[in-house]
């Protein structure tokens, strides 16, 4: 979207909820972890370490960076 004619709110909500896959490791208090989301690479954080390869699901967007939490196995399915 574009910033002056959108208000990014507005847009947040196919964020949440959506499942990204771990592209590299994301460490709490730690910048270098990323995801994939619809085909790109985003940066990622957690409040969890969470493995390179495991799935992961939005709880936010904050800016350009995604707050993710880790799928436990049970909600895999």
């Amino acid at each position: 979207h574009t910033s002056d004619t959108e208000d990014g709110s507005q847009n947040l909500d196919e964020f949440e909820g959506a499942r990204v896959r771990v592209l590299k490791e994301i460490r709490p208090g730690s910048a270098d972890g990323s995801v994939e989301f619809k085909g790109a690479e985003w940066k990622a954080f957690a409040d969890e370490t969470i493995a390179e390869g495991d799935l992961a699901e939005v709880v936010q967007a904050e800016g350009i960076k995604l707050r993710v939490r880790r799928i436990n196995q049970e909600e895999r399915s």
